[in-house]
């Protein structure tokens, strides 16, 4: 079986292998010219540039040699320096890097969005950004790495200024709003325009996250490139860093941003941390080896990791019985979202789902409920719950309680037992 590598990741094979990591100059995207196959024993490591000195990078702990390193950003040669926290895909063998990828959240020219309590406030192509440093510049041309909070806004981690403006303008999160008939989505406040984009892993789902790559008119990004490849498509052993968004310990399914998907088992070695601190938001590099079309968890290093950032999703629970229309997945009227890597367990998959009894386990991001894990049940007289209980009308996931119990949670995220009649619940306490 051939291993497959993402389109970014790969971007670099059309350069010379001789070229200078910093050097070199700029391309008008793809050549079109043959993909030579990806070097023998070489593995793919990604994660943020923790320190640059000369012509070495140190990433996940680890030194690399980045002196004959092909470096892209897309399909284009990247000529700008490297820095201190950008998130790179390395391609190496051993300790020599073979092609370097950048990997920004954001690519545009920074805006200013007025002050908020005194403090400035900023925004790259439409998308807010907290905690910038006071010295930013309006109209700078910059790369943005970080993290998306549970409510859209980037938390950067580093805000590279570019020398010049980039060939690409650049927009990655989950696909909102979409309209297959006018081709297009909302990514956060910037509305996408795919007719005639090249894309790359489709189909394009709500929820699903996205590169959109292309140009920015007004609050519309003229895509020419969408790129939906998840890196469960990687050579046979790689290193991936990323902040947990969900984990599920029974099924020991783990995912990381970007729907980074690895499957973590009893044979897992764990550095500076157990299954318990695999929560929302917590940090981890994960060593992985590929088994069939998943990615096995070798090894989970937390060392160091384990204060978490508020970055991802709440993660919710319940069961319920499935209304499907072909398109929109519903439980006593609330929608959930079924995205690329939804995994469907004892013979269910869409078609099968409706008027189904099922167990559903997701997270809660930017108001999308997204569904990760969906699963047979049986209804019986109890539910395990968990989210938020409404405060307008004391329910839980469209559920009521005849006896009042839900009451004294109301506004909270909470997990809980409750008595089920077929109906309504009731003795709603804490799952302990």
């Amino acid at each position: 079986m051939t291993n497959k590598i993402t389109m970014k990741q790969l971007a670099a094979l059309f350069l010379m292998s001789g070229l200078s990591a910093c050097g070199g100059g700029s391309s008008e995207g793809g050549s079109g010219e043959p993909t030579p196959p990806a070097p023998v024993n070489s593995r793919v490591v990604s994660g943020a540039i923790e320190e640059v000195n000369a012509d070495r990078v140190r990433i996940n702990g680890q030194w690399f040699n980045i002196s004959n390193a092909a470096v892209a950003y897309a399909n284009d040669v990247w000529s700008e320096p490297l820095q201190a926290g950008m998130d790179v895909d390395i391609v190496a063998r051993a300790a020599q890097a073979d092609r370097i990828t950048l990997n920004p959240l954001l690519t545009g020219q920074l805006q200013s969005a007025g002050t908020s309590n005194g403090a400035a406030r900023w925004q790259v192509n439409g998308v807010p950004l907290t905690q910038v440093d006071q010295a930013a510049s309006a109209g700078s041309w910059v790369m943005v790495f970080g993290d998306y909070d549970s409510q859209g806004a980037v938390v950067p981690r580093e805000l590279s200024s570019l020398n010049s403006r980039p060939v690409w303008i650049e927009v990655e999160s989950r696909v909102q709003g979409h309209d297959s008939n006018a081709q297009r989505f909302n990514l956060g406040q910037i509305q996408v325009n795919y007719q005639g984009a090249q894309i790359e892993d489709g189909p394009i789902q709500e929820g699903r996250w996205v590169e959109a790559f292309g140009r920015l008119e007004g609050n519309v990004l003229q895509a020419t490139e969408l790129d939906f490849a998840e890196l469960d498509s990687l050579p046979d052993e790689s290193e991936i860093a990323g902040h947990v968004q969900f984990f599920d310990l029974a099924s020991g399914l783990l995912e990381l941003d970007r729907q980074r998907q690895i499957r973590v088992t009893g044979q897992t070695r764990f550095e500076g941390g157990t299954y318990a601190d695999l929560q929302r938001g917590a940090r981890v590099e994960v060593e992985v080896r590929r088994s069939g079309s998943e990615l096995i968890a070798t090894e989970i290093d937390l060392e160091g990791k384990r204060q978490p950032i508020l970055t991802a999703g709440q993660q919710f629970k319940l069961a319920g019985l499935a209304s499907w229309d072909g398109e929109q997945l519903t439980i006593n009227g609330i929608p959930f979202l079924l995205d690329g890597v939804t995994r469907f367990e004892g013979g269910l998959n869409q078609s099968t789902l409706g008027g189904r009894w099922v167990e559903l386990d997701g997270i809660v991001n930017q108001g999308m409920n997204l569904v990760r894990e969906v699963e047979p049940d049986v209804q019986d007289d109890e539910l395990e719950l968990t989210g938020t209980v409404s405060a307008s009308d004391n329910s839980l996931w469209g559920y009521h309680a005849a006896d009042g119990s839900l009451q004294r949670f109301a506004g909270q995220w909470v997990a809980l037992d409750c008595d089920f009649d077929g109906n309504v619940v009731s003795n709603c306490r804490r799952d302990d």
